[in-house]
């Protein structure tokens, strides 16, 4: 006999996924809790009553429970087979690639030319099935091959995404700034199929990426963050003060409590927070102490709610 404590706690990284899904649908939804009329739950798990439980923590109000959550996943197949057959509704649930993916180029970057510059083919939120094509162009008169990097995240900067392939284009030798065109389809099962063509020759190649709906790993947001810290410390060489967790007060004695709470909970989150995230809270942060210490208090109490927005997001 298991306890229901113990199945919890057995669960409890699934039950973390879970709630980290609810977090980035309001994210992409750009709504926060309030704008939420009522939550129906689908799929027989969700009767797990801790599922409830955290839901109702989260968004202020209990899920709906009227309807049975296997009648929800019949209902949504039904759906989807009349779709199949023709049949259309007045409103009908689609699927829609939950990452973005593309390739990286030689372009500017924060001012300075960079090998590394993200550039974005499938958009996360794409309905799928997708198809999209982009045209890159030689650097050079006779350039001989490409290496083509395929990355999947959301950072300008694709050192900081997910590399889930690379692929070397042998070129017809063709003079600089002839098209290479790229083409990537996305089917819901996250079969990637990319297609590289040199259009002035037809050269072509072809390869599949089997699961590109692989998320960020722990070795890989390890990294990130290596990469992030080394970059914020490199700046004490020119006097750039590090932040501590737990520091806030410390650092600027006239911080109302209400801001500087805000800023503690705020630092706790940084070793944990992804990367698209970290910089943005790092920057609030130092905004709030600059316009508190410029007398802006306004100001600072209006960049406090975004830092609250982002927060909400993270719990």
């Amino acid at each position: 006999e298991l306890a229901r404590t113990e199945f919890e706690e057995m669960i409890e990284e699934d039950l973390k996924r879970t709630m980290d899904s609810v977090s980035q649908a309001l994210k992409d939804a750009q709504a926060l809790p309030s704008a939420i009329d009522r939550i129906i739950l689908v799929g027989g798990s969700t009767r797990i009553p801790m599922v409830s439980n955290l839901l109702e923590e989260k968004i202020g109000m209990a899920p709906h429970s009227e309807i049975d959550p296997d009648l929800c996943v019949a209902l949504g197949a039904a759906l989807q087979a009349g779709r199949e057959m023709g049949r259309t509704d007045a409103g009908v649930l689609i699927d829609i690639t939950p990452y973005t993916f593309g390739t990286s180029v030689l372009d500017e970057l924060d001012g300075q030319m960079t090998p590394h510059k993200f550039v974005p083919i499938i958009r996360r939120n794409t309905k799928l099935p997708a198809s999209k094509s982009d045209a890159f162009y030689t650097v050079s008169d006779g350039q001989k091959y490409v290496e083509i990097n395929i990355y999947q995240g959301e950072n300008k900067d694709a050192r900081e995404n997910v590399l889930i392939g690379t692929y070397n284009f042998d070129l017809s030798g063709t003079p600089a700034n002839s098209p290479v065109i790229l083409h990537m389809d996305l089917d819901i099962n996250g079969i990637l199929k990319l297609k590289a063509v040199e259009k002035l020759t037809g050269n072509a190649i072809n390869t599949v990426i089997e699961n590109a709906f692989s998320r960020f790993d722990e070795q890989a947001i390890a990294a990130s963050e290596k990469r992030i810290h080394q970059l914020i410390g490199s700046g004490s060489e020119n006097n750039t003060a590090t932040v501590t967790p737990g520091e806030a007060g410390a650092q600027n004695p006239g911080l109302p409590p209400a801001l500087s709470a805000l800023i503690k909970k705020a630092e706790s989150y940084l070793d944990t927070a992804p990367p698209e995230d970290y910089d943005e809270i790092i920057n609030l942060i130092e905004d709030i102490r600059d316009a508190t210490g410029s007398g802006h208090i306004d100001e600072a109490e209006s960049m406090a709610k975004e830092l609250e927005d982002i927060l909400f997001y993270l719990d």
